[in-house]
């Protein structure tokens, strides 16, 4: 009886990993089931042709689901939203297990990330072409570099995932043409949109950052371009990412069609410039032209300090001469002569320093020697008196 229930046991276990196994095979395939990863996405559609739903793995979010009881006409039919209501984690689905009394079988199994998405080849993963402009680390740095590559995918990602922009040859203010290097980090927020309201979603969405990129670039110096990349090193809120972040209401390139947002289900959550560059073939003329010209504002900025520095000097010996003169001559009205005489001996101090002779008319101290000498002259010195020889 033992033995009985230990083979019944270990064959059971062997039934259990057997289908495991079968089941992770068929999701490998996309045969019945599928594989998600978190902040994935992926469309079914139907082998007659159409569109059928889409299944999502993120926890904490749900798709505004046509089918589901709790589907709310408020916002777009497969719009992304935030936790249920109702239930912690995503809300039960009517239509995801094939056989309910296996419900926790299929549970367990979507905890892995397989998705049991209909039956084949009724229904079918849908699969595209997909433009990757990723990032990735540069080999033996830790600087990132851009990676591009074109392949075949069966996924979209609805969780935020930076895309690496090249913006080549954007003339700035002074006609200068750069090369811009910036990261556009994108979430999609309606899944259906972005695959089957638009052509190429993401090439869409780079070429309206783009026109934006470009306007800001033409209406900036070199130098400011170079201030907007370090800002985003400390962390600042720049002017160049607030201008991109506006298509998500205003794309601006078509009149009425509104932003990415709504018109493409795509919103941009981040822009982070990560390189700006001198472009063309004469880049190194370009360069040194450009750093001559920041040289020369820089020593025309120092000339006009330095200008406003001496003017500013002038006025306070202006100002304290006047005060001087004002006090000086207040003394030769309360003091008469007196102050006259202070005043000439001023002038004397200060006519000394530039080391100039003086010579002093109307000195009152000499005109008191000569007072004094002339005491001595009263009676004139009689002549000598003749002597014979």
């Amino acid at each position: 009886m033992i033995s009985f229930a230990l083979n019944a046991a270990g064959m059971m276990t062997a039934l259990a990993i057997l289908f495991l196994l079968t089941v992770y095979l068929l999701a490998k395939l996309n045969l019945f089931f599928t594989i998600l990863e978190e902040g994935t996405a992926v469309a079914i559609m139907r082998s007659a042709g159409g569109f059928d739903h889409f299944i999502m793995k993120w926890n904490g979010h749900y798709l505004n689901d046509p089918r589901q009881p709790w589907y709310n006409p408020g916002p777009s039919a497969w719009e992304v939203l935030g936790v249920h209501p109702d239930n912690a984690d995503q809300p039960p689905s009517i239509y995801r297990f094939p056989v309910y009394w296996l419900a926790p079988v299929w549970r367990m199994l979507e905890h892995f990330g397989i998705y049991y998405y209909g039956l084949y080849p009724f229904k079918q993963v849908h699969s595209y072409t997909f433009d990757w402009t990723e990032q990735r680390i540069k080999e033996g740095t830790n600087d990132y570099e851009p990676w591009h590559r074109v392949a075949r995918t069966s996924f979209i990602y609805v969780k935020r995932f930076s895309y690496w922009v090249r913006l080549l040859a954007a003339e700035d203010e002074d006609n200068i043409p750069l090369d811009l290097d910036y990261l556009l980090t994108v979430m999609v927020n309606n899944p259906y949109k972005a695959l089957f309201s638009i052509g190429d979603w993401l090439a869409r969405t780079i070429a309206d950052a783009n026109n934006r990129a470009k306007t800001f670039t033409g209406a900036s110096t070199f130098e400011d371009m170079t201030k907007e990349r370090t800002k985003r090193d400390q962390a600042q809120v720049n002017e160049f990412s607030s201008n991109v972040l506006q298509i998500n209401d205003n794309v601006w390139t078509e009149h009425g069609l509104g932003g990415t947002r709504e018109s493409y289900g795509v919103t941009v959550a981040a822009v982070s410039l990560v390189e700006v560059a001198l472009a063309g073939e004469n880049r190194q003329v370009l360069a040194a032209a450009t750093t001559a010209k920041i040289v020369a504002k820089k020593n025309a900025e120092a000339a006009v300090e330095t200008a406003e520095g001496a003017a500013k000097a002038v006025k306070i010996a202006a100002d304290a001469e006047k005060y001087a003169v004002d006090t000086v001559y207040s003394e030769i009205e309360r003091h008469g002569a007196e102050g006259i005489a202070i005043r000439q001996l001023d002038s004397i101090v200060k006519a000394g320093d530039k080391g100039n002779q003086i010579i002093w008319a109307n000195n009152p101290i000499l005109d008191a020697v000569r007072e004094f000498m002339r005491g001595f002259r009263t009676t004139p010195p009689s002549p000598p008196s003749a002597t014979n020889s």
